[in-house]
């Protein structure tokens, strides 16, 4: 029997305590081997849904990674420890893959901006593309207002024109019948009047002469204001032209030529 010393720290002494050597125990082995076996688990609480390997598998989202050793001593004999829950590497492959998630949805907020870049690229091409037909679709409808207002005074233009020729056409038309009316007083040597007498044919000359008399009647009676009652007849000598002279508010009788040449006064 072996005697254990102790130090008493209230007597401040060593005291002996007699303690019994045991039996000698069975022969120890060493270690020959350590295998570390990983297991991927679909619950946290206990390996699960899945098989232990020996190459450590990558850590899926929602998955827990698992780990024990697999101990084999000299003597072949094989222990193996409770399985342990892998937190650190479970910790380290959450935040990896919450990396890798960022990162996808980096890339892929990435690839939505350069899509609209690309969009709005193409939308202003085509809102270039539309300003440009715009203004050229402007530019044709200034030019053919401006073609429009050029034929509008050329339209005005050629019926000032017109009306000018009218008027011309019209002036002539009664010189025409002025002439035609002497041509046909010369012919039948009808009398005319001139400088408000008449003017008779002469044989022996072979022209009008001025009778002296007087080719207007009386003065008549006052008219209202403004009114003209009689019309005045002339032919030049020089070109038999006969001048009907009236005033604009002459509102007397009407003289004509008819079919025949002759002249005539509607009352």
């Amino acid at each position: 029997m072996a005697i254990l010393r102790v130090y008493n720290s209230l007597t401040q002494q060593w005291e002996s305590i007699p303690y019994i050597k045991g039996d000698k125990g069975d022969r120890g082995y060493g270690v020959s081997s350590v295998i570390y076996e990983y297991y991927l688990s679909t619950s946290p609480a206990s390996p699960t849904g899945g098989d232990w390997g020996t190459i450590m598998p990558a850590i899926e989202s929602g998955k827990y990674l698992w780990v024990r050793t697999k101990t084999t001593l000299e003597n072949n004999q094989v222990i193996t420890s409770d399985p342990a829950l892998a937190t650190l590497l479970n910790d380290i492959s959450s935040e990896e893959l919450n990396r890798r998630t960022a990162e996808t949805n980096r890339n892929t907020a990435e690839g939505l901006r350069a899509s609209a870049e690309s969009d709005r690229v193409t939308a202003e091409g085509l809102r270039s593309s539309a300003e440009s037909l715009r203004v050229t679709a402007e530019g044709n409808r200034v030019s053919a207002e401006t073609t429009r207002g050029n034929n509008e005074s050329q339209r005005v233009s050629a019926e000032a024109q017109r009306g000018y020729a009218e008027t011309q056409r019209e002036s002539a038309e009664a010189i025409r019948a002025a002439n035609e009316l002497l041509r046909i007083a010369s012919y039948n040597h009808y009398p005319i009047v001139q400088n408000g007498t008449w003017w008779t044919w002469d044989l022996d000359s072979g022209e009008f002469v001025d009778s002296g008399e007087q080719a207007e009647g009386p003065q008549g009676i006052q008219g209202p204001t403004g009114n003209v009652y009689y019309a005045v007849f002339s032919v030049d000598p020089s070109t038999g032209v006969l001048t009907m002279e009236y005033d604009s508010a002459y509102t007397g009788a009407n003289f004509y030529i008819d079919n025949n040449g002759h002249l005539e006064v509607q009352v």
